[in-house]
């Protein structure tokens, strides 16, 4: 008797766990998509977003699969940047991309580091 109460226990927590799981999955992903939505109004505020796209990089694609330290960083950069006026004006004026040495993202951006890191399966960064 004690056994059949343990598997049927065992069964309703296992059935418990089975709705639960994909539930709060699918949660993650839609505050996932609630915070990137809110993340590229910020960005298309800043240089950043032109600067992205000059570069490119489709912004809401590059929100989905740049680490978020890095684009905290580059938004960070650019939102506290001395030369944002200047920025702007090279931007309005059509300057070609590759002479924007003043903006403190264009070599980690101009070289491509942008790009997601590789992770092994222990989750370390995959060496270059």
């Amino acid at each position: 008797m004690l056994t059949e109460i343990s598997v049927a226990v065992f069964a309703i927590l296992t059935a418990a766990l089975a709705i639960r799981l994909p539930w709060a999955v699918l949660q993650n992903v839609r505050q996932g998509d609630r915070y990137r939505r809110g993340l590229l109004d910020e960005l298309k505020r800043l240089p950043l977003h032109e600067i992205l796209q000059r570069h490119g990089i489709d912004p809401t694609n590059y929100l989905h699969t740049e680490r978020m330290a890095d684009v905290s960083r580059h938004m960070h950069r650019c939102g506290t940047c001395q030369a944002q006026e200047h920025c702007a004006g090279q931007l309005q004026a059509g300057a070609d991309i590759s002479r924007f040495h003043f903006c403190p993202n264009h070599a980690e951006l101009a070289r491509g580091t942008h790009q997601p890191t590789a992770l092994r399966p222990d989750g370390e960064a995959a060496a270059a």
